[in-house]
């Protein structure tokens, strides 16, 4: 596109109606000392009217019309900056062709609280509930399709939180952001998710894992343990943090975790205990760590008697997911990890569930779907105080689309 060359891509707030996308616009645009555009606001300007009388004048086909010039006009003139674009104005093939050089941020909404907040508020498209809902389902499939980051119903503390993780996307992935009472953090997935440490890393690796992507992070102290259940104990974490210990680390330091389970949980439980606390990364390398115990904070070791008996909620500071790592996995360990997959779709219901049943492959939208669902689970229970509840609760949102 001619009008793209030497232009900055601009953060662009997508999603349903009612998820607050003009309202995240504006917290993004006020933190980097900028005007948001927002397209509805522009569009009512143009036509001398508010959305619902052009509506109910017009009809929807020649106000989608009107929509997609301003909007296809606005993405391909924008020179960084921040926009909001009204739910349906993604319909356009030509408005989604325009959006693919910038960052399209979803701000995430349930249907109920849509409803909410957009009933009976002027909104054309929201005056019948059944059609709203079918509406809903049907769009947030084009919305999860296009989408470069997805932020959670929270409010305007979320998009300040989450904005320097926005603008230092790698273009090769794809950016979750991740809420819990004790701590929010960014999960990047894709080829280019790789972290770049700053600062001295500790990497708590397993033999094979380490042997195979290690070289991958640079300069660190490596603290590598055989594979398998049987190094998540107490002497093993005594043993990383007599090495922390004897390597000077400090609570400005990091522990990395680049594994599978029980790599991510003895690198979780050493860095929530040594000096009181310290950061850990998550590099999660199986199919159940990339798509559930890399994210939520729950660390630990077993003990002989009993498994994850001793432990911490301690959250990290990032995760980064890289699912074309699995490809290395042997066949059976894919297909134990798929069972988790399953599981997770069989909660979230939706198109994962549909995917996943129709003998879907574990790739990249299979583990961002699965992590989605985890992470809202977390958001909502950190310590699995209600997981049930909220395990129903996702179970009878089925037109939520994971």
């Amino acid at each position: 596109m001619a009008q793209a060359i030497g232009l900055t891509p601009a953060l662009v707030f997508i999603g349903f109606m009612g998820a607050g996308k003009s309202t995240a616009a504006r917290e993004a645009a006020s933190a980097l000392g900028v005007q948001a555009q927002d397209s509805d606001r522009l569009l009512e300007a143009r036509l001398g009217s508010t959305i619902e009388q052009y509506f109910d004048r017009h009809g929807e086909a020649a106000f989608r019309e009107q929509e997609e010039t301003l909007v296809a006009g606005l993405l391909a003139e924008a020179d960084g900056g921040v926009i909001a674009l009204g739910g349906g104005a993604l319909g356009s093939e030509r408005v989604r062709a325009a959006l693919a050089r910038h960052t399209a941020v979803l701000v995430e909404v349930s249907p109920e609280v849509a409803w909410s907040r957009a009933a009976g508020r002027g909104r054309p498209l929201a005056r019948d509930r059944g059609a709203f809902l079918r509406l809903y389902a049907e769009r947030h499939t084009l919305y999860e399709s296009v989408a470069d980051a997805f932020l959670p119903e929270a409010g305007r503390k979320v998009v300040r939180a989450a904005l320097p993780a926005l603008r230092a996307r790698p273009a090769g992935s794809r950016l979750l952001w991740a809420t819990a009472a004790s701590g929010d953090y960014p999960v990047l997935v894709g080829p280019d998710s790789w972290p770049q440490l700053a600062g001295r890393a500790f990497v708590l690796s397993d033999v094979n894992v380490h042997d195979r992507y290690g070289s991958r992070l640079g300069e660190h102290t490596a603290f590598v343990i055989e594979a398998g259940e049987q190094s998540k104990t107490l002497a093993t974490a005594e043993r990383a943090w007599t090495a922390l210990v004897d390597g000077g680390f400090t609570r400005a330091d990091t522990v990395v975790g680049l594994g599978g389970g029980v790599v991510g949980d003895l690198a979780g439980f050493v860095a929530a205990t040594y000096q009181r606390g310290m950061d850990v990364v998550h590099i999660p390398t199986t199919v159940v760590a990339q798509v559930d115990s890399a994210y939520g904070g729950k660390t630990g070791v077993d003990l002989p008697s009993a498994k994850n008996y001793v432990g911490a909620y301690h959250q990290p500071r990032s995760v980064h997911v890289d699912p074309s790592v699995l490809q290395t996995l042997p066949p059976a360990e894919l297909a134990a990890g798929y069972a988790e997959v399953v599981k997770t779709a069989l909660i979230a219901g939706g198109t994962l569930w549909q995917r996943v049943a129709a003998g879907a492959s574990i790739d990249a939208d299979v583990v961002l779907a699965c992590a989605r669902l985890k992470l809202s689970v977390v958001a909502a229970d950190e310590r699995d105080g209600r997981s049930e509840e909220h395990t129903s609760e996702l179970q009878s949102r089925q037109c939520i689309s994971y």
